[in-house]
């Protein structure tokens, strides 16, 4: 079972589970991501922000500036679109 992770970007790409290597910027769908770090600063995820009616935090990604995902993914079932759940 995974524990909340730091996922680093290498080459615009993030392994989403051992197996499984996606380009990052589909981390922004994905019901799993927390947050994404960028020059340091962990920023709320669009995903995490819809899923759960929170107020948005006034701060856009730049996704070219993104070094790592915080991820949730507590049972390793890897991506997850967040467009399963609102459609």
């Amino acid at each position: 079972m995974s524990e909340v992770t730091r996922k680093e970007i290498r080459k615009g790409m993030v392994r989403c589970r051992p197996a499984e290597v996606i380009s990052y910027d589909h981390c922004r769908f994905c019901v799993h991501s927390k947050s994404f770090i960028v020059r340091g600063r962990e920023i709320p995820s669009p995903a995490r922000i819809y899923c759960l009616a929170q107020k948005p935090s006034g701060e856009e990604i730049d996704f070219t500036q993104v070094e790592a995902v915080v991820c949730e993914d507590k049972k390793g079932e890897g991506y997850r679109s967040m467009m399963n759940i609102i459609g």
